[in-house]
């Protein structure tokens, strides 16, 4: 499969006005076909790839092991400078007063993360305490 990186030199520029960004998808019907499907080729694992870290917000673990798998993860990700997990997501039956609504996709890991460590320890979780249980000690 040929990326848009290969063609750039290969190809004019008239022949690759289609463009992706995470604010527009633009694909022009003149374009150069090589050109046209590797853009769409693009927009495919962009998708598949935002999907993907939609499902890990959505994940809660059920074991120590598991809690700590996610964790290594995002932070190995994080540090490696990748921009690959989308920012301002929504939880609209998240109980914790978030602003807008939205937050940082590490804000859904470290919640679930630490849903998960309080069900693994028998306590109440954070919804519970708000609606007048107490943790267990």
């Amino acid at each position: 499969m040929t990326n848009e990186y290969d063609l750039e030199d290969t190809l004019p520029a008239g022949k690759r006005r289609s463009n992706f960004t995470a604010w527009e998808r633009v694909i022009v019907e003149t374009d150069d076909p090589r050109w046209s499907s590797a853009v769409r080729s693009r927009m495919e694992g962009s998708e598949a790839a935002d999907h993907a870290a939609i499902r890990l917000t959505e994940l809660e673990p059920t074991n120590i092991v598991g809690a700590a798998a996610l964790l290594n993860y995002f932070a190995d990700v994080e540090a490696g400078g990748s921009q690959i997990f989308p920012d301002n997501l929504e939880d609209e039956n998240d109980p914790t007063p978030i602003e807008d609504r939205s937050a940082r996709f590490g804000y859904f890991i470290a919640r679930n993360v630490a849903r998960g460590l309080v069900k693994m320890a028998g306590g109440l979780s954070y919804d519970q305490q708000k609606s007048g249980g107490s943790p267990h000690c």
